[in-house]
């Protein structure tokens, strides 16, 4: 399976423990607390400790390397609260790849590349691949310096290496986490490029480790920020953007139909046929329900073939439905599309599934197999759910796994239609 890895290890951890063993381990757990709590900030996975590094797993190369930073971050901001012989400097190695994962551990070419790209890193800093540049390019910005193609040790091919310096070297700037639009990295090389993380992000981590942990953090003094004034932050600029985005769009599109019709006749009508990508809705639809319901308004029959076509899952259907009661139901009958593109894809995704690479979902393994859904819990029960209909909850939970597993081109439409399934059904 595709997957982020993040690898990370002490410098001079030999040395250290011949000093200071007690003191040089007391300082390995509190570190590697802090940053088992962002990884799970960040939706990622510590699967094993590697003696005086971790392992951690992600499903997202952008949630991966938003993790790196701050980790790098909070370790720096903690040492001003330190004395040196308590400071322990971390280095930090970050690839996109292939991995076979157990139950307890994750192997294959992902992890060795990341465990050189680790060695390659300064104390304090973090290396990454060209493939995870690939990724992270168009959704964050980060200062970061090519440094060109590289033969690490026991790789054949050479790899593409990105560094971030030391976080508080000369000429890295602290990074200020702000709410900003996606830019894309420049690829005038060596220019160093700049990027910072969403703030929802960051914050989150650092609330996640004032709350979980009971740890002297940044020399005694708690940062405690509310994540949720930040995540409506967030949530208001980024729908901002994509209802930008879509306005112009549309644009575009009603451009194209005025052009296309001919003096004497009508324009061509802008409603939408269902839409395999349901991106092209000006905004989404926040209560469908009400919504359909002031649409229907006292249409009995309406509403019983509505309510029969639901309890079928034809969500295409609702929407021709829907369309035929005129262009101000447009936007409502695209929210069904996405409801049924969604669930045509979940379909398609869960059906690959296999059993010797099951998804991760809440701490329970899921895969496909038999023509129907797999469950194992953490305890080892099984349960077997139907293809047909595994449940609105599950399937909900499954589908933002397999969201995050996504190509980049790709996510943004499933991404939606998740969010549509998700208020259709009140979830």
């Amino acid at each position: 399976m595709l997957a982020a890895i993040v690898f990370t290890d002490i410098v001079g951890f030999s040395l250290l423990m011949g000093r200071d063993e007690a003191g040089t381990l007391a300082a390995l757990e509190r570190d590697f607390m802090n940053m088992e709590a962002i990884c799970r900030a960040h939706e990622g996975l510590v699967m094993k400790r590697t003696g005086d590094g971790l392992l951690m797993r992600f499903m997202s190369a952008v949630e991966a390397l938003q993790a790196s930073i701050e980790i790098q971050e909070f370790i720096r901001e903690q040492a001003k609260g330190l004395s040196s012989s308590e400071v322990l400097e971390h280095r930090i190695g970050v690839h996109l790849g292939d991995v076979m994962v157990t139950e307890n551990d994750v192997v294959g070419d992902g992890v060795n590349i990341a465990q050189r790209l680790q060695t390659e890193a300064k104390p304090g800093g973090i290396c990454f691949s060209q493939t995870v540049y690939d990724v992270v390019k168009g959704k964050m910005k980060v200062q970061a310096m090519n440094l060109g193609p590289k033969h690490l040790k026991h790789l054949i091919d050479p790899v593409v290496i990105w560094a971030v310096p030391p976080i508080g070297a000369a000429g890295f700037d602290g990074r200020r986490l702000t709410t900003t639009a996606p830019l894309d990295m420049a690829l005038d090389l060596p220019t160093p490029i700049h990027v910072e993380p969403s703030r929802t992000r960051g914050i989150g981590v650092l609330i996640a480790i004032v709350i979980a942990i009971s740890v002297p953090v940044f020399g005694g003094m708690m940062l405690i920020k509310r994540q949720g004034e930040f995540a409506k932050i967030d949530a208001a600029n980024n729908k901002k953007l994509e209802e930008e985005r879509e306005r112009k769009k549309q644009e575009k599109r009603d451009s194209k139909s005025d052009k296309q019709a001919t003096p004497g006749t009508n324009p061509i009508p802008n409603v939408p046929n269902p839409p395999t990508d349901s991106s092209n809705a000006e905004t989404e639809v926040e209560q469908p329900s009400a919504e359909l319901d002031t649409l229907l308004g006292s249409d009995a029959s309406a509403k019983a073939l509505i309510a029969e076509l639901k309890s079928k899952n034809r969500f295409a259907d609702i929407a021709e439905v829907i369309r035929s009661k005129g262009p101000t139901a447009r936007l409502l009958a695209a929210h069904y599309d996405r409801v049924q593109a969604f669930l045509t894809w979940f379909d398609s995704a869960i059906s690959a599934i296999k059993p010797e690479s099951p998804l991760l979902v809440e701490g329970d393994k899921v895969w496909f197999a038999a023509n129907a859904i797999q469950v194992q819990h953490a305890d080892g029960t099984e349960l077997t759910l139907p293809r047909d209909n595994p449940g609105l909850k599950n399937i909900a939970a499954i589908g933002k796994v397999l969201v995050g597993l996504d190509s980049p081109a790709d996510r943004v439409a499933h991404e939606r239609g998740l969010r549509a399934y998700i208020r259709e059904f009140g979830l």
